[in-house]
């Protein structure tokens, strides 16, 4: 399992980049992630060798902050809902 880490983190990363603009479609990825993260978690935890996807792959963590952050802005009525898509790399 320890072997195989690098390979689901490589996995992640390919389809999150594919991905992260669709929001239905990251929303599902991270679940099946998450999902998939606990299983190997019970595997690898008690030794200390499991390392989280986030913390593996920091780009997709630093995204993640900052498409929160964009939606707190929306639902505060700071920011638009159509505003600011280069703030995601969209333009």
């Amino acid at each position: 399992m320890l072997a195989l880490q690098p390979v689901r983190h490589g996995l992640f990363k390919k389809y999150f980049d594919k991905f992260k603009f669709n929001k239905k479609k990251r929303e599902l990825l991270l679940q099946f992630i998450k999902d998939s993260e606990e299983q190997a978690e019970d595997i690898l935890g008690p030794s200390g060798e499991f390392v989280p996807f986030t913390e593996a792959i920091p780009e997709i963590k630093t995204f993640l902050a900052e498409v929160e952050a964009r939606e707190k802005l929306i639902e505060s009525g700071e920011l638009a809902a159509n505003a600011g898509e280069t703030a995601t790399g969209k333009s």
